[in-house]
């Protein structure tokens, strides 16, 4: 009789976990846990098969696994491979400090300016003609550049860099399709380069390469790039800058503000126009028009403030918290930015990488399966 119940009572019970339900639950218990007590929840010191304790293989089955995720994730949450931020040889970069021809110039937003970045003036000619020519030119907004308030006098175009329809020859597509390849290859990081050489653009992939147009008096407030954009490689083409970063900082602590100082982008935006002053706080990218052309008020302009930057030059800064208290995966609204009134004509491409994977609501999940 005791026998018969002992048999009926096990068949009763679950199955013991296989090591992938137990990989998958211990991933799971990752999302918002500190790797000190990452595993604490989900450890099973006993079988379910019958309460027993763990045999001493499955007990260092389990204890091996519980290591190697431990290690994982106290790699990314230390500044190991961030996805959505700096490649490694890029984020050990102090401000000021160089790697080759690219500079970081703040930290909190990470913002990198790369000299050189399309040398070529004939590929620069052929980007500014490329709307213009073609009259593909049309004005930014959704209404008449007159009546949008936040972009004036703002003209763009797209360029396919993976068209497959184009002939080959199209030096436009072609031309696109270097500055992203070369983008890629700077600025993005390790996991998600490999991921896109592969083939895997579920993960992140390439927008179509905008080129814009600012006439003379032309401006784009205070925004942010956000909505999946986690990284910005914006190249002057002409050699007209006017981009303001206003929470960007050139000193190594950077923002004095807390991670999560505002909730949106016109918060950040109200902010940055009560507290910053272009040419005192943040960053001011200034090109062959001159510093003049801003109307600084010179008493209060610092000159660590003002970036000199030529044609060809690229800045390439990071939209989204890669680790930290900020919270991995949420916007950072300190990368908030503007355009300010240009006095001449200015000409810029703009390449853009997403993951509405790894920034969307289940983006932890995404985030943490790839460095896993």
């Amino acid at each position: 009789m005791k026998k018969a119940c002992s048999e009926r009572s096990r068949r009763c019970l679950p199955p013991a976990p296989t090591v992938r339900t137990m990989a998958f639950l211990a991933l799971f218990d990752i999302r918002h846990t500190s790797p000190a007590n990452a595993f604490a929840f989900r450890t099973l010191p006993y079988s379910r098969r019958a309460m027993r304790p763990m045999s001493s293989a499955s007990r260092s089955l389990s204890s091996l696994l519980k290591s190697s995720l431990c290690e994982a994730v106290e790699q990314r949450s230390s500044g190991g491979d961030t996805l959505l931020g700096p490649p490694s040889q890029l984020a050990s970069l102090a401000v000021g400090e160089s790697a080759g021809n690219i500079v970081r110039l703040s930290r909190d937003p990470d913002v990198f300016l790369m000299k050189g970045f399309l040398l070529s003036e004939k590929d620069r000619t052929a980007l500014i003609g490329s709307g213009n020519s073609k009259g593909r030119m049309k004005v930014a907004g959704t209404n008449k550049s007159e009546q949008n308030t936040v972009r004036k006098d703002s003209y763009l175009t797209w360029i396919d860099p993976h068209s497959l329809t184009n002939d080959s020859s199209d030096e436009d597509t072609l031309l696109a399709r270097s500055m992203c390849r070369r983008a890629r290859q700077y600025f993005l990081s390790e996991v998600l380069h490999e991921q896109h050489q592969q083939g895997r653009l579920e993960f992140c992939w390439t927008e179509d390469l905008q080129v814009a147009m600012y006439r003379p008096g032309g401006r784009f407030d205070h925004h942010h790039d956000g909505h999946g954009r986690f990284l910005t490689v914006l190249c002057y083409l002409n050699g007209v800058g006017g981009t303001y970063f206003p929470f960007a900082g050139p000193d190594e602590g950077s923002s004095s503000l807390p991670p999560n100082f505002c909730d949106d982008e016109r918060m950040a935006t109200d902010i940055a126009i009560a507290t910053k002053q272009p040419g005192r706080d943040g960053l001011l990218f200034v090109g062959k028009e001159g510093v003049d052309a801003y109307s600084l008020s010179k008493s209060s302009c610092r000159k660590a403030s003002i970036v000199d930057i030529e044609a060809g030059d690229a800045v390439a800064f990071y939209n989204y918290n890669a680790a930290g208290p900020g919270g991995a995966g949420e916007r950072d609204w300190k990368s908030l930015h503007a355009s300010l009134t240009v006095p001449e004509e200015k000409y810029i491409s703009t390449c853009w990488f997403r993951s509405e994977a790894l920034t969307g609501p289940f983006g932890w999940l995404h985030r943490q399966s790839l460095v896993i």
